[in-house]
């Protein structure tokens, strides 16, 4: 219980989450494609560089969806677990790297007299 309720009281996973969505917001809202040749016409990079990070979240998604449903597109009622799993999957990497940075930061002496000596 104690685990997740760090995940979900985490400030930097949520710190993520909110700037995931921020980006989101302007790949579909203001980016503009460009004339590059790519597999997909109309997105721009922005878009598949998201995409390559939400894949995870993606990936299980579908596979979600094709539990109960053969059609390959996600409709409307699929986007609201999509929704909750890519912001889920921010809000584990935000608890891992507050972990891993505590872990650290405890292995690592803080006063500058003792601190570990580089040459």
């Amino acid at each position: 219980m104690n685990a997740i309720r760090y995940i979900f009281t985490n400030p930097l996973g949520w710190a993520i989450v909110f700037v995931h969505w921020i980006v989101i917001a302007f790949a579909y809202l203001g980016d503009r494609p460009s004339d590059s040749f790519g597999v997909h016409a109309g997105a721009t990079d922005l878009m598949f560089y998201l995409a390559l990070l939400d894949s995870p979240s993606l990936l299980l998604s579908t596979f979600l969806t094709n539990l109960f449903n053969r059609s390959t597109t996600i409709a409307l009622p699929w986007l609201i677990p999509l929704v909750t799993l890519i912001t889920l999957q921010w809000l584990l990497v935000g608890a891992g790297i507050s972990k891993l940075y505590c872990g650290f930061r405890q292995e690592v002496p803080v006063d500058g007299c003792n601190g570990p000596k580089l040459l």
